[in-house]
């Protein structure tokens, strides 16, 4: 049995210049990162509303989730 290669670009997609190529890594990891940071801040508010079900049931105070959403909300504004 032979195994069929595929190349990784083909010749429509073959970046033109060092430069293009360039660009092109920046906006995809650019993409990644803005991807990370939205993952991040729904854990925190996943977070959050898991702490407020501890708040409702008398476990916690209510500051404790309010800490919690607000520094993800400023840490996730940051980057």
């Amino acid at each position: 049995m032979r195994l069929l290669t595929v190349p990784m670009y083909s010749d429509v997609h073959r970046p033109t210049s060092s430069l293009e190529a360039w660009t092109q890594r920046q906006a995809r990891r650019l993409r990644q990162r803005l991807q990370m940071v939205r993952m991040v801040y729904a854990s925190y508010v996943v977070d959050s509303s898991l702490q407020l079900a501890l708040v409702l049931a008398g476990g916690l105070a209510l500051q404790v989730p309010l800490i919690c959403i607000g520094t993800g909300t400023v840490l996730s504004g940051v980057f």
